[in-house]
């Protein structure tokens, strides 16, 4: 299992997270992870595969201001790990720069 899952607070912004993790040890096989993220509120969860030379991506295309969960683990030709728990954030809510005042 990727150890130390978390969220890079300081790169939120309103449409994106970066997560990062350290990986450990493969069994000695090439190894992926498999990120699931999803709002808080939904009970789908989308994932996506990261090569296991990664240890930190970017994950765009999220709602402002809005709760995600996240939760990754590592599979291989052997099988695959346990899950890490389960991350819950807020993306930046939009700054109003750009919206009409009523």
């Amino acid at each position: 299992m990727p150890n130390q899952f978390r969220v890079v607070e300081e790169v939120v912004t309103e449409r994106s997270v970066t997560v990062e993790w350290i990986p450990r040890f493969n069994g000695g096989e090439y190894q992926w992870f498999v990120i699931g993220y999803k709002q808080e509120t939904s009970e789908y969860w989308i994932y996506k595969n990261v090569s296991g030379l990664i240890s930190r991506i970017s994950i765009d295309g999220l709602d402002s201001g809005t709760s995600y969960q996240f939760k990754m683990y590592a599979e291989n030709s052997i099988g695959s790990s346990g899950e890490t728990d389960v991350i819950t954030f807020l993306t930046r809510a939009k700054t109003g720069k750009n919206e009409k005042l009523q």
